[in-house]
């Protein structure tokens, strides 16, 4: 029953998502930039340190100057908090993204999270995280605001609907403020996240237009669902919504992890995704030891436009490091005989 509630609000936010347009939030692989996606699960995971990179290459066959995007986040559990059972999550991120010579941005953040366990053994875990960012948005002198935007998925970036006839477009600042709320459930065979996350309180300057200064609020929310199937198989199922200034975008995936042997760490990933109906994308990756390395295609799926009609290729990368400390046995004293 609970699964088909699931398969229920999955298929409810694909419908909601025809009567939206705008700007894209462009990383497939989202949940490999955590920390971009949302600053509540820095340090939202098992483990000492973990490391992701993703980079987008997308529009290549239809310009000698595609569209390049990378991201790249570090975060860890620092250290306890006030109770046991609470702890502090703490990282770094870094976005570059390269539209062509039309626009470069560059971005980087720190993030801190305070992980309040709801009981003991840390079954339900509510998540209150802070990302302080600073960055700059450029242009080429005959960038077209009609030609749409790829930004690095820090939901920092929007479609701007400037007249072609007004391009006197320079660029800005994006220093800014994230915050964000994720809530954990933890079970033995299963995992549950949702979240919600606000940007542009410190109304960065994301464009600059003979209007004057293009700013906005952006909000995403995610839901994520893990279960094991069996010793060979799991599922997970995601959703996440993105909206600022009017321009809004969903991706909703399912992936299938296949272990060839119960035995090994050794997992096959496959799945299938699509961006607000307008593009489908198809996973594929590998799973072994603390390594998870996933590739993916985007193709159009409705009326090719100057920008959808070209696809996207994507990897994301990552690094789950576990250090585990040494034991330090006391030393033992033997006695002399007498």
């Amino acid at each position: 029953m609970k699964l088909n509630k699931l398969y229920i609000l999955i298929i409810f936010n694909l419908l909601l998502s025809v009567a939206v347009s705008g700007q894209e939030i462009h990383f497939s692989h989202y949940w490999k930039t955590p920390t971009l996606l949302n600053p509540g699960l820095a340090g939202l995971f098992s483990g000492t340190y973990r490391g992701n990179l993703v980079y987008r290459d997308q529009n290549r066959t239809g310009t000698v100057n595609p569209y390049q995007t990378l991201g790249i986040t570090v975060d860890l559990p620092l250290i306890t908090g006030f109770r046991k059972q609470d702890w502090v999550g703490a990282g770094l991120m870094m976005g570059n993204d390269r539209a062509g010579d039309q626009q470069k941005i560059s971005q980087f953040g720190l993030n801190v999270a305070y992980h309040l366990g709801l009981d003991k053994k840390q079954t339900r875990i509510l998540s209150l995280g802070v990302q302080a960012s600073s960055g700059s948005i450029s242009y080429g002198n005959e960038w077209n605001p009609g030609s749409g935007i790829f930004g690095v998925q820090s939901q920092l970036f929007n479609d701007f609907t400037a007249n072609a006839e007004e391009n006197n477009i320079t660029g800005g600042s994006l220093n800014d403020l994230q915050v964000g709320l994720v809530y954990n459930i933890r079970g033995k065979k299963t995992d549950l996240k949702f979240g919600v996350a606000v940007d542009g309180i410190l109304s960065p300057e994301r464009a600059q237009s003979g209007n004057g200064d293009t700013k906005s609020i952006g909000i995403n929310g995610f839901f994520s669902y893990a279960h094991e199937l069996g010793k060979r198989t799991a599922l997970e199922h995601g959703v996440l919504y993105y909206s600022q200034d009017g321009a809004s975008a969903i991706n909703a995936n399912s992936r299938l992890f296949y272990k060839l042997d119960p035995k090994k760490d050794l997992q096959l990933v496959g799945g299938l995704g699509t961006r607000s109906l307008r593009s489908g994308i198809i996973y594929t990756g590998i799973r072994k030891g603390p390594w998870d390395v996933g590739l993916s295609w985007d193709f159009n799926l409705g009326t090719e436009t100057e920008i959808s009609s070209h696809h996207g290729l994507e990897i994301g990368i990552t690094y789950l490091g576990i250090i585990n400390k040494r034991p330090e046995p006391k030393p033992i004293l033997y006695c002399p005989r007498i």
